[in-house]
């Protein structure tokens, strides 16, 4: 997780299901701009999503430069960094 300093109050139990599960059972063929703000859990979505598939032209994702994993991970899969915003 990104926030290094969150302070824990509760756990939920909830079933959880991959972006590419939700894109499939919805028909989604295609996808140009994959906008990503999940509080830290960023790579657990991009590990369930089949970047070969759907090759999003643009990827817009909160990121507050603790960890480089992201960075690393989608540079691996071909993409760059354009633009870093505070």
């Amino acid at each position: 997780a990104d926030d290094f300093d969150y302070a824990h109050h509760q756990s939920v139990s909830v079933d959880a299901r991959t972006l590419d599960t939700l894109l499939e059972d919805s028909g989604v063929t295609a996808i140009d701009l994959l906008s990503v703000d999940v509080e830290g859990t960023e790579m657990d979505v991009l590990k369930g999503f089949d970047l070969a598939k759907y090759r999003p032209a643009l990827i817009l994702m909160e990121d507050k430069l603790l960890y480089f994993e992201k960075h690393r991970y989608l540079k691996k899969n071909g993409y760059r960094l354009v633009k870093r915003t505070k």
